[in-house]
This record gives structure tokens, sequence and C-alpha cells, in this order.
């Protein structure tokens, strides 16, 4: 199975970036005795063991198709809309990131730009 991004520098560069943000928050939090990087940590792994069942849980998938069904039923789980959950307290940047991530998962990723007209 691939990764359904390209790896490369810029995307090293987004990961250094969302780190940042994250660590540079949690160290906030901590100071004000809200939360610590430890509790952000879990949280993170919590939430891929829900999302990722086929590899740490007991699920089989046969393919691509099986692994986005599997995720999209455990992460919904209520949800109205497949924008959700992108905390509105982020930076506009790491924001609209977030958000392009979400909208590329559901087919809203051209390659052209001329063909984003028709969806």
């Amino acid at each position: 199975m691939q990764l359904p991004i390209k790896i490369g520098m810029e995307s090293k560069k987004n990961w250094a970036t969302y780190c940042s943000t994250y660590f540079f928050n949690s160290r906030i939090a901590k100071e004000q005795k809200r939360f610590t990087l430890e509790e952000v940590i879990n949280a993170i792994a919590e939430k891929l063991i829900i999302r990722h069942p086929q590899f740490y849980g007991n699920v089989q998938v046969s393919d691509e198709e099986d692994v986005k069904k599997t995720g999209e039923s455990k992460v919904k789980g209520g949800k109205k809309s497949v924008l959700s959950g992108v905390p509105t307290s982020l930076p506009a940047t790491v924001k609209a990131m977030r958000l392009q991530e979400k909208a590329r998962q559901v087919g809203f990723e051209w390659e052209n730009k001329s063909r984003s007209g028709k969806k």
C-alpha cells in the first residue's frame, strides 16, 4: 500500500512546521497547567489505534478501499462534516493545510487546476 501523500523535502518542512507548533503549544499549556506533551503524544497514539486498526488491532483489510472504509467508519462517529475536527484555534496557515488534507481525502485534489471547476 502506498502512502496517500507524496514524501519529499516539502513534506519534511511541513511536518517540521506541524511538530514545532505542537511542541510550542504543549510547552505553553504545561506552563498553564492545562496539559503536557506526554498527554498529547498519548492522545495521538490513541487516535492512531482507533483510525488504523489494520495496523494496531485485529481488523483485516484486503485493499486500499477497505482501509479507507475502516478509517472513515471509526473516525466519523457522529461527525456531520468531513471537515469537522479541525480546531478553530489553529494558526491560519496550519488550519488551511489541515482543511486541504481533509478535502483531499474525499477526492478534492487535482493535478491540473483547470479541472477543479468540474467538481
